[in-house]
């Protein structure tokens, strides 16, 4: 399989509050400072991050892009690799 490119975004913050799934992956919608974007993001293995990421504080995510197919709706989703408070 080819590896996908993956980007970093800064000024990250959750719109609304994070999902925890299965009491160890992370689900929420981001969105960047300055822009009106929202895009769902998953992060597995992330959970530990939910407390600091519900505070509402500004972070650095490096991520792949994924389509998500689910009850056949296509939408874009972050896939999360890894996430940096300032």
């Amino acid at each position: 399989a080819n590896p996908k490119p993956v980007f970093v975004s800064s000024n990250v913050f959750i719109h609304g509050q994070p999902k925890l799934l299965k009491d160890k992956h992370l689900k929420f919608t981001a969105a960047q400072d300055g822009t009106d974007q929202r895009f769902e993001a998953i992060g597995f293995n992330l959970a530990t991050m939910s407390e600091k990421l519900a505070e509402g504080v500004l972070f650095k995510m490096a991520y792949t892009i994924e389509e998500n197919n689910y009850r056949g709706m296509q939408s874009i989703q972050l896939n999360i690799k890894d996430i940096k408070f300032d």
